[in-house]
């Protein structure tokens, strides 16, 4: 797998591109994004679902429900409020309170910065910094929580007009806080990703990705906790003007948490699958 995730990377960054005007790559790849981030004054309104299922023992469901407002304030730069809704379904999950039920888990903010066009470049280069706080955790646990998530993003169309790639390099440190504990608990978590989108037709985008995610205690990449590889198809489809559906599914095919040795997947720091699905509107 590890050797399918170089092949991505070493075709996204050595292929002679193309150039497209009017494909917007951001959201071509399903988890992994593309570079783009639009033109000044181009607003877009964002709903969507991520969600978290399986486990060893027990059950274990969750779903993120994330509506943002992504705005061209200038030149090469976006802003994007967030507010952001969770759904836990746990039962009989080893060391986790049985939870089930609806909150809203906190607020987010990101701010994207565009260093190179993809269009009038070799390839596209986007930072992306997206602070958020939370109340609610990953496991449906009440915490408080502030994270912030580094990103890394660079595309190139490998086919003019046919075939994209992108390569994103994330890092996300973050700081939670449990009821009646005296101080705050630091974590992060290390993620390289790779993608292809071949296009099918004038609405659809079909392709793959493979994502490698590490986990630590402390907000430094401090103590390895486990990793996991994640790998699945993705889909972008063009609904009308201005409107669009685009997703991806991954299941976790390696990994190992520390002080696990002997079991092939890392299902105490992550899940078996993860499902994004995402719906924009442009105005």
């Amino acid at each position: 797998m590890k050797r399918l995730l170089a092949i991505i990377m070493l075709s996204v960054l050595a292929i002679s591109p193309g150039f497209a005007e009017e494909q917007d790559s951001e959201h071509l790849f399903g988890f992994t994004e593309g570079s783009d981030i639009g033109p000044v004054g181009e607003k877009e309104l964002e709903m969507g679902l991520f969600g978290r299922f399986g486990t060893r023992t027990g059950r274990y469901s969750a779903l993120t429900q994330s509506s943002e407002l992504k705005w061209g304030i200038a030149p090469n730069w976006r802003i994007a409020p967030g507010l952001h809704l969770d759904w836990h379904s746990l039962r009989n999950v080893p060391d986790i309170p049985n939870t089930h039920g609806l909150r809203v888990e906190g607020f987010s903010f990101e701010v994207k910065h565009r260093l190179l066009d993809r269009e009038k470049s070799p390839f596209g280069l986007t930072l992306a910094v997206v602070p958020s706080f939370t109340r609610i955790n990953g496991d449906g646990q009440r915490e408080a929580g502030f994270d912030t998530h580094f990103a890394v993003i660079a595309d190139r169309e490998l086919v003019e007009g046919k075939v994209f790639g992108a390569v994103n390099l994330s890092y996300a440190p973050g700081f939670g806080h449990l009821p009646r504990a005296t101080g705050w608990s630091p974590a992060s978590e290390l993620g390289l990703s790779g993608a292809l989108s071949v296009k099918l037709s004038d609405l659809l985008f079909m392709g793959g990705e493979v994502r490698h995610v590490r986990s630590y205690e402390g907000a430094f990449l401090n103590e390895k906790l486990g990793h996991a590889v994640f790998t699945g198809p993705n889909f972008f489809l063009r609904l009308a003007d201005h409107v669009w559906l685009a997703g991806g599914w991954n299941v976790q095919v390696a990994g190992n948490a520390v002080g696990e040795a002997g079991r092939r997947l890392d299902l105490t720091n992550f899940q078996r699958h993860e499902a994004r699905l995402r719906l924009g509107f442009g105005f």
